[in-house]
């Protein structure tokens, strides 16, 4: 009897349309076909996201996305798969995951220079943004070269060893589901340097 040996939901269960599912199934014998369809949560109705047909090998790997079903909207859904083998044996296996194909709001990004460094702080207006990426350059150069990953909300950029060069900064903001915002405004700073000592003489 055919069986399915993996079902990969990308994003954690909360994807958009453009993530890839992954289906193995196996069968001594040789598995036939792999199929797959969605429907939104409790509703049974439904439509057909990918089929794979085997060449009679024990193994079969069924990929398909969600960017090419008509009518499907954003929310809960159930996902439900069937494999069979040559003998018209079968094994289903059902999911669930949320779709979601909204891009987080394009966050706003400060910068300002501090001693040895420039300060960071940027927030977007949606709540379900997981992490952001800053992009950044020397504002002298014409491409950003330079990205930084970061769940939190600020980032102090070290340049103790550039004080008094200016950078230039943008930054995206990203969600669970793998959606991105566009980039902020870009903003410039530079660092400063660091506050001389005082020595106090009795």
């Amino acid at each position: 009897k055919p069986a399915i040996t993996g079902l990969t939901i990308p994003g954690d269960g909360i994807t958009n349309a453009e993530n890839t599912f992954y289906v193995d199934a196996a069968d001594n014998a040789g598995v036939y076909q792999i199929k797959a369809w969605v429907s939104p949560k409790g509703q049974n109705d439904w439509k057909e996201a990918g089929t794979e047909t085997g060449v009679g090998t024990p193994n079969l790997t069924l990929t398909f996305t969600l960017k090419n079903i008509s009518g499907l909207t954003e929310g809960a859904h159930d996902l439900k798969v069937t494999v069979t083998d040559y003998y018209g044996n079968s094994a289903t296996e059902y999911g669930e995951f949320i779709l979601d194909n909204t891009p987080p709001e394009t966050p706003g990004l400060t910068a300002i220079g501090k001693p040895g460094g420039i300060k960071l702080h940027f927030t977007s207006e949606s709540d379900d943004v997981t992490w952001y990426s800053i992009n950044y350059k020397e504002s002298a150069d014409d491409e950003f070269e330079y990205t930084i990953n970061i769940a939190a909300e600020e980032y102090f950029h070290d340049l103790s060893s550039k004080i008094g060069t200016s950078y230039s900064y943008r930054i995206k903001a990203h969600d669970a589901a793998g959606n991105s915002s566009g980039y902020s405004g870009i903003k410039t700073a530079a660092a400063l340097s660091a506050s001389p000592a005082i020595t106090i003489v009795p």
